[in-house]
């Protein structure tokens, strides 16, 4: 298959997560918290790993504008009261940002942003890039305003914010 038409079916299978308004589920009850932390700084191993994605995209015919980089975080994740390990990481420009990975460890599912008081459900799908140590990752875009997803938003309770510990469905 060209990769003009794996592009389009992408975008299309992507369509549902930015074609509406986020559905919560009072049944899936998630809470984050968050201890004031520094983010590590980037190693010379991280650069030559980053700089290989990009290079490696680049050379199958995308245009890598931007990379956001994450580590590891001390961040918590609770989903209906059993703590998720290695979910959270936490962007190294923004000790404010925190980007949480899905059950199956591969994706991007939710930023939560402490500053804004802000809750999003992303839909970049595959953009999320892990080294074998996982102990960051990098989100890689081909222009700067993918940082985002569609708000969680419910009624007055959903989600809320307090000392550091995020809570939404």
């Amino acid at each position: 298959m060209r990769t003009p038409a794996r592009l389009a079916i992408a975008l299309l299978f992507m369509l549902p997560a930015w074609a509406g308004d986020w559905q919560p589920n009072p049944k899936t009850r998630y809470e984050l918290s968050a201890p004031e932390e520094q983010p590590s700084k980037a190693t010379a191993s991280e650069d030559i790993w980053v700089d290989t994605i990009v290079r490696n995209l680049r050379h199958s015919g995308a245009n890598p504008a931007v990379v956001y980089r994450f580590a590891k975080s001390q961040a918590q994740l609770r989903v209906n009261g059993s703590l998720r390990q290695g979910a959270v990481f936490v962007l190294r420009d923004n000790p404010d940002l925190f980007l949480i990975i899905d059950s199956s460890g591969r994706y991007a599912d939710f930023l939560v942003n402490f500053k804004q008081s802000t809750v999003q459900a992303t839909g970049w799908g595959e953009a999320v890039y892990f080294p074998p140590s996982r102990s960051m990752c990098a989100a890689v875009f081909d222009r700067a305003d993918w940082l985002g997803g569609i708000p969680v938003t419910g009624d007055s309770r959903n989600p809320t914010f307090g000392n550091r510990v995020a809570t939404w469905y």
